[in-house]
């Protein structure tokens, strides 16, 4: 649950910093 916790928070993160 590290790598999908991983792969999920970092499309996150880049979504709000371009948002």
């Amino acid at each position: 649950m590290d790598t999908l916790s991983k792969t999920t928070k970092m499309p996150l993160i880049m979504k709000h910093t371009i948002t």
